[in-house]
Order: structure tokens, then sequence, then C-alpha cells
């Protein structure tokens, strides 16, 4: 209440350090511009939830366990929080306190420390060979720039505004995962912030923190992790940035029902199988054109072939063209790794890269698409009747709900897995989905702008739609679960169905291993959203 804000505040800020940064819901009207744009996640659709109690910005491990221990003392609850990207407006809170990492972003590699190599039982300068302590605040972006300065780079997922540490709790899947593991494969070492306030080091060769570290490897995002990550040991791979090797494409097929069946019948038993360095997806979109003031229907294969130009155009006469034609138009380039990396985070420098600004879909859609709904399928094996594929296609690109002037966008990506992520072993990690053949990633967009009752009916929509297909898939028993970098509370699964699709027989470990760090869940979120298609919560 109003009340208790006004006897915790004074309370908080005597408590805390001077050089972190408080701002409160409670604060002056000067101070209220800054309190709302930060208390909100990308994710707009929950801005009418997202009113933390505080939100502080610590510089160190010290001022953030010194912030746990306020809040602790305080009977306050704690959101930790990276990127403000959780697709259901998960880093933030209707109450409690978040606390934002993203001034933590200091790089250093490990030989440049004798004391970060005590810590991880390191005693020879080769062991610390291409590995860094990375702050939990960086950016993938950030990730990518601080590491090519060192002729480095982490394989990691597509968007370059995403936070590290809340990627590496769901996992992270990226264009270089079947050749190289998932981003939480890199993770060797995390520092972390306890319940009571207290620093650990948590390295797999423990025996009372290594825990700690299994979980955060795919399997600590949803519902919480139990600590705050300040630091990650992270083991980087060589890289030429010079090299024009990075071949990136795009192949449009006619936006029919029938070319989408055969173009994934083609795709599923193709691209799962496909040689490491070829990263082949396919998208099925609808989507608003800010440039052409309409929506426009998509099918197409797109991706990274890692080699020479000549050895892609083999493979598309070889393994492409004879199965599902050479498409209606496509954009084929060779780049260089950071060109690479740029075009698919939709900005233009490595300074706009490492900035935190979400490109891609602003420079598409417009600048006020920025609500969003998510939601996945993993398969553990191929689906054959392709009549749900036809019925998912149908769904996406369906045309009644708002004609072509609609201010909206939703598609499908399917990614292939396999490869280098089958070869880590299942229970060494949290993350679950190892030895599955590929996912789906769905998304919907809307924008500021679009009616309110027209959203409800779209996302409704959109959602019957993923459940046509999960069903299917359940039918023919290649249904494997869910992503937790889509997290999708839909409103009429339990949280414990939740965890078992994200998590499968991995879900009591953790929540043994939440309980053990955790047992007052002070790292619980502070709402939890239920069928919030718009933005509508139930808290508790």
């Amino acid at each position: 209440t109003p009340e208790q804000d006004e006897v915790l505040e004074p309370l908080l800020r005597a408590c805390v350090g001077r050089k972190t940064k408080l701002l409160f819901r409670t604060s002056s009207r000067e101070r209220a511009s800054a309190y709302n744009a930060e208390r909100r996640s990308w994710n707009r659709a929950f801005s009418a939830v997202q009113y933390p109690f505080a939100i502080a910005f610590p510089l160190s491990t010290e001022d953030v366990a010194e912030l746990v221990r306020c809040a602790r003392g305080l009977g306050l609850n704690v959101v930790a929080r990276n990127g403000k990207h959780s697709f259901e407006g998960d880093s933030s809170s209707s109450d409690g306190l978040v606390i934002d990492v993203s001034r933590l972003v200091a790089f250093k590699p490990l030989q440049a420390s004798k004391r970060d190599s005590k810590d991880l039982g390191l005693s020879a300068a080769g062991d610390s060979d291409k590995r860094a302590w990375v702050g939990a605040g960086h950016t993938l972006g950030q990730v990518f720039v601080n590491a090519s300065k060192h002729g480095w780079f982490l394989p990691a997922g597509h968007c370059s505004s995403v936070g590290l540490t809340g990627l590496v709790l769901v996992g992270g899947q990226g264009v270089l995962s079947r050749k190289y593991g998932i981003t939480a494969d890199f993770v060797e070492a995390i520092e972390v912030v306890t319940a009571e306030g207290e620093r650990v080091i948590a390295r797999a060769d423990q025996a009372t923190h290594k825990e700690l570290l299994w979980l955060a490897r795919g399997g600590g995002a949803y519902p919480h992790f139990p600590g705050v990550i300040t630091r990650l040991m992270l083991r980087f791979l060589p890289m030429d940035f010079q090299a024009k090797n990075c071949i990136s494409f795009k192949i449009y097929y006619e936006a029919t029902l029938e070319m989408a069946q055969k173009v994934f019948a083609w795709w599923q038993d193709y691209a799962p199988n496909a040689k490491r360095g070829f990263l082949c997806e396919l998208w099925i979109r609808r989507a608003w054109n800010a440039q052409q003031s309409t929506a426009v229907s998509r099918l197409y294969i797109t991706g990274l072939f890692r080699g020479s130009m000549e050895k892609f155009e083999d493979v598309l006469a070889r393994d492409v063209i004879p199965r599902i034609g050479r498409g209606i138009g496509a954009q084929i380039k060779a780049m260089t790794m950071p060109e690479f990396v740029q075009d698919l985070s939709g900005v233009k420098s490595l300074a706009e890269l490492s900035s935190g600004k979400h490109g891609w879909n602003i420079k598409e859609y417009g600048s006020d698409f920025n609500r969003w709904k998510g939601a996945s399928v993993v398969a553990n094996g191929s689906l054959s009747d392709m009549e749900v594929v036809k019925a998912l296609a149908k769904g996406i690109w369906n045309t009644e709900l708002a004609g072509a002037n609609e201010r909206y966008a939703r598609y499908i990506e399917f990614k292939p897995l396999r490869g280098a992520i089958d070869e880590v072993g299942r229970d060494s990690a949290g993350f679950w989905h190892r030895g599955a053949a590929w996912w789906a990633l769905m998304s919907a967009f809307w924008s500021a702008t679009s009616d309110e009752g027209r959203v409800g009916e779209y996302v409704a929509d959109w959602m019957e739609a993923h459940k046509k297909l999960a069903d299917g898939m359940k039918r023919e028993g290649v249904y494997g679960g869910q992503y937790a970098g889509y997290v999708n509370h839909d409103g009429h699964s339990s949280v414990s169905e939740e965890l078992e699709a994200y998590y499968g027989a991995h879900t009591a470990r953790m929540e043994q291993i939440r309980k053990r760090w955790d047992p007052h869940g002070r790292f619980k979120h502070g709402r939890w959203c239920r069928a919030a298609r718009t933005g509508a919560c139930t808290i508790t």
C-alpha cells in the first residue's frame, strides 16, 4: 500500500550504500519519469502490472549482496533482471525489489586475475586460455564486441539486446548451436549472491555449490533462480573475423498451404541432419511491413552456411533445389562474422550492436511494435501428418481478422537441433531438450495503437494454431515439451504442467535445489501472470 511504501522507502535508502542508484514507485514527480522508464520490460503488454516497490542498479557484487540482505531484513521479495526480454514480463514485478544487473559489465580474461584462477582451481596459464569472467549485465551484443577484441567468439542467440544471463538460464540456442553447442555449455562457473546475501562461486568440481551451476545452465529461468548471478566464467572459441565465410541466405517460396506442407516435409527431414556448419530454419509468417504499409504473408527458409559461396551453391543444387525448387526470390550474401551478427540483429555498427537497442523488429514493423506473446513446441521426432502443418499455416496467414491493413505480426520459426547439442549428456546440466530434432518458436506482436478487443481475438486465434500443432505432435508421440526461453503462461496449464513441459524429468531436482538455496521463496517473482493476453494478470 502507499502507506507501507512511505515506511519502507527511507528504511531501504538507509540500508543501501549511496553508490547504488534506487528508483521508487513513490518517487517525486520529477523522478517519476525515470522510474516509469525502468519499471517496464521490453514486452509492454504487461506495463499495467509492472510496478515494483523499488528498482536498484548495483555497481558490484558487494552492492548486490547488500541489496539482498536489506531486502531480506525488510521482508521484500527480489527479482533479478538483466535484459528485460522475458516473454511474460517476469523480469519485473508488481511488488518487491528489482535488482537490475545491467551495470555489471566488466569483461576480465582469466589470466589477468590470480584470484580468479584460484577461485576456479586453475594453476597453469594455459588453463585460462580463452576464458573470461563476464559481468551478468552484458547483453549478447556487448559480449560479442568485447570478446572480438581478443579474437574470441561465443555461440549465442539471435538477438543482440537479449541479456546474457537470462539466455544462459534457458539454455541459449543460436545459429551455431548445432556446430558448437548451446550457450550454457560454455559456462564453467558462476558467481552468485544467495538468499542469505553471501557471495559464492559455483563450479562443477565442488561438493557444495555445483548444483547452482547445474541449475543455471539451462534450468534456472522459470519460475525463478534461487539467487542473483553477478558474473559468469565463459569459455570462448577462436574466430577469424576477417574472412567472408558466413553465407547468409533467405529463399522465398509461394505462400500457399500446399507449398508450406512441401517445404516443411523437406525441412524436417533435412535440416536437423544437415552438416553442422549449415543452419537452415523454416519461417511461416504474416507481418505488417512499415515500409510497404501493408501486411504480407511469407514462406521462406533462412539461416547461415559456414564456408564459401561455391560450396553453398553446391549444397543448394544437390540438397535443396531438387526437392523444393529455387523459390520465387532469394537474398544470399557472403559476410564476415561481425557483418553477419549485425545483420542478424538488425543493426548497422558494432557500437549499435553493443548499445542494447532492439533492432530488427523496430526496423521492419515500426517502433511501436513492442507488445507480444510467445509460445513453443519441441519435437523429439518427425511429424508425419501434413494436415497439421496445413492448419498451422492457415492459422498464421489468416487474413480474416483484420484484413490487409492489420497492424500485427505473427510467425513461427522452425529451428533444427541435434549436432553438438547432443554431445553433452542430458544430466550434466539443467537444459532438458537434448536429443530433440527441432523446436518451433511462435511469436505474435502488436502495437500500442492496436484495438484491445481485436488483440484479444488475434492472440486467441494465434494460440489456437499453436495448440493444434502441439496436439498433432502429441497424437503421433513426438511432442517433447516446450522451450523455457519462450515461456508461455497459457491460462489453462498448472504451474507443475508448465514446469514439466520445460524441464521434463529434471523438474523435481530443480525444485529441490530452489528450496535448498531459497527456502523462503525470496527470489520468486512478485507477480504471477495467468492468461495475460492483453496484460490482465492475477497478482500472487
